[in-house]
C-alpha cells in the first residue's frame, strides 16, 4: 500500500469512514438546516430584545415627562 498523499486509497478511506456520499450530503444539510435556525432564533431574540428596551425607553421618557410637568 502506498502511502502517497491524496492518492486513490485516500478517497476511498474517506468514503468510507464517512459512509456514503449521500450522507455527506445529508450531514452538510443538516449542519446549514443548524445554523440557518440558529440565526433565526437569534434575530428573533434581538427583535425582541429591542421591543423590550425600546418600551423601557418609553417608559423612562413617559416618567421624565410625567415629572417634569408636575
Amino acid at each position: 500500500m502506498k502511502m502517497t498523499c491524496g492518492s486513490s486509497e485516500t478517497i476511498s478511506y474517506d468514503v468510507m469512514t464517512y459512509g456514503s456520499l449521500e450522507t455527506i450530503g445529508y450531514d452538510v444539510a443538516l449542519v446549514w438546516l443548524e445554523n440557518v435556525m440558529l440565526i433565526m432564533v437569534i434575530s428573533v431574540w434581538d427583535v425582541l430584545c429591542m421591543l423590550f428596551v425600546g418600551h423601557i425607553l418609553l417608559l423612562l421618557a413617559d416618567a421624565q415627562v410625567g415629572t417634569t410637568k408636575c
